[in-house]
């Protein structure tokens, strides 16, 4: 398909496309993030343009929920072979805008040996919501974490070293040998391949009068040193405490993992890290779960019940 028989084709499905500007009616205080996917690094060669674009959105999502706001339009540049499929990507992404609440404007489009694609994303605050930043905690706030740690690493684990793949119709081929883990094989790839943006809890915590906030994206040290850097501070984290489920813990042992090891840096889990005043909780509903404090310290600790472990750079670094 020719460039602009693509731009045709999408500008009849979102009239805003078209034009190399998009006239966007923004009110109030915007917030805006960018991320990309790239082949070999993110993704393996061969995968679905469907889940590229849908894991394109979710971690910007991700990061428009770790800020309070909800999202409202994006540009797309897109960097693909000339056999990838542009309209099944481009249609799933507007269809995740729909689900999300994120209107398509516009982008960019060319041609490369590999796939590498970007989303730049903008949420909007309304007067109730107040801008979530990392630093806002203080020593002695409780830090929460809003779901499970170390799945999506695993998820990872088994398709990296197992040949585990998921099919366009997102099945998971389980070999027989973890036949009995199944279950939790099929979670943690899917945990891993499409994330599920925090935006509710996002909105919630962007009504708090204080609160520090990130998403987990780099691993639990990472980022939570990340946030105790902004801060001032330090942290405190409960092995004991730490949201991985039993069945996973199970598989890890089945695969030769250490299950702490993922819960505090394995990453790409998407799932909100904040600390709040000891008298706030979250409401049970949103699932979040409490992992320990901050400190006058500038560490991040990992107190395993027997020592006092520094996690500091627990994690990923995308310039190592």
């Amino acid at each position: 398909m020719r460039e602009q028989e693509l731009v045709r084709w999408l500008s009849r499905r979102n009239p805003a496309i078209g034009d190399d500007t998009a006239e966007l009616a923004l009110h109030g205080r915007q917030v805006v993030t960018v991320d990309s996917q790239i082949e070999g690094i993110h993704f393996p060669a061969g995968l679905d343009e469907a889940l590229i674009a849908r894991r394109l959105a979710r971690v910007n999502l991700s990061d428009i929920a770790a800020s309070g706001a909800q999202p409202s339009h994006a540009l797309c540049t897109l960097a693909a072979p000339r056999d990838f499929d542009h309209r099944r990507f481009l249609d799933t992404l507007v269809q995740e805008g729909k689900t999300y609440g994120f209107e398509l404007v516009g982008g960019d489009s060319t041609t490369a040996s590999t796939v590498a694609t970007s989303l730049s994303l903008i949420g909007t605050l309304d007067r109730h919501t107040r801008f979530v930043g990392r630093g806002n905690g203080e020593p002695g706030d409780v830090v929460w974490v809003g779901g499970p740690l170390g799945m999506a690493g695993l998820g990872l684990y088994l398709q990296q070293h197992l040949g585990i793949e998921l099919s366009r119709g997102r099945q998971v081929n389980v070999p027989r040998q973890l036949a009995k883990h199944a279950a939790t094989v099929r979670r943690a790839v899917l945990t891993h391949r499409l994330p599920q943006p925090q935006l509710e809890l996002g909105r919630w915590l962007g009504r708090r009068r204080r609160v520090a906030a990130i998403d987990v994206s780099d691993g639990l040290g990472k980022d939570l040193g990340r946030m105790c850097e902004a801060g001032g501070h330090g942290a405190v984290v409960d092995a004991a405490s730490l949201p991985l489920p039993r069945s996973a813990k199970q598989l890890a042992e089945a695969i030769g993992l250490d299950s702490l090891e993922l819960a505090t840096g394995a990453g790409e889990d998407y799932v909100l890290l904040f600390a709040l005043p000891r008298n706030v909780r979250p409401p049970a509903s949103l699932g979040a779960t409490a992992i320990g404090h901050l400190t006058e310290t500038t560490r991040v600790l990992l107190d395993t019940g027997t020592e006092l472990r520094d996690v500091s750079n627990a994690g990923y670094d995308h310039l190592e």
